[in-house]
């Protein structure tokens, strides 16, 4: 007689998902790469909230990139899913507003523009870009995040002569740790298809995630 069972595992973590941050950075320059030349003052100023800013006097058009490196991650493993980037920023005169905000892999300013055009607010304001489920239209390994070169520009644009600051850039990675063959101890029962038996499973198992995609388990 052909026998069917149902097999019910509870509590069984196999993943972990977790966030680093948010983290500062500890290297900032004013980066000409974009051909422009209103330059930031004072760029290392956006290391902490703390009013004292890193501020361009814009003549019109757009700025150089602040550019902040050295986020100093070391936690980040398995699979990268996703980066917030933070800033607080402000237009004390003018209509200063966002140009590029974008992320630095390996050195390199790339991926998806996050500015939406907005006006800078007023007041000291942290702006939020990307978020714990985008990785700015980039392919990301655990080693790229916990790089001393990753990090994240912004650049500002105004029609006239404006006046902008930056207290604060912050960087929080989401990701998923991988699976490491760790003994759990796992609860279950063992029914018929029709629901009869009861034989409950207290016992301790290694388990693996297979190559597709399911689940192994071995007994101690």
């Amino acid at each position: 007689m052909k026998r069917n069972y149902l097999i019910s595992l509870l509590a069984l973590l196999l993943f972990v998902f977790a966030s680093e941050g948010p983290n500062s950075g500890s290297t900032f320059i004013s980066d000409g790469s974009n051909g422009m030349t209103d330059e930031w003052l004072t760029p290392t100023r956006a290391v902490s909230s703390n009013d004292s800013w890193a501020t361009c006097s814009q003549t019109g058009g757009e700025t150089q990139y602040l550019n902040a490196q050295g986020f100093g991650f070391t936690s980040v493993t398995g699979t990268v899913d996703g980066i917030l980037v933070e800033i607080e920023e402000r237009a004390v005169t003018g209509g200063a507003y966002e140009q590029t905000i974008k992320v630095v892999k390996g050195g390199t300013i790339q991926g998806t523009n996050k500015s939406t055009g907005a006006n800078l607010p007023v007041t000291d304001t942290y702006v939020s870009y990307g978020g714990a489920a985008d990785l700015w239209g980039l392919s990301w390994t655990a080693a790229d995040i916990t790089a001393a070169d990753f990090g994240c520009v912004i650049s500002t644009n105004s029609a006239g002569v404006a006046s902008t600051r930056i207290d604060h850039i912050r960087i929080t990675v989401t990701y998923t740790a991988a699976a490491s063959g760790t003994k759990r101890r796992v609860f279950g029962e063992i029914r018929d298809a029709n629901g009869n038996g009861g034989v409950t499973l207290i016992n301790e198992y290694d388990y693996r995630v297979s190559a597709k995609g399911g689940w192994k388990f071995a007994r101690f």
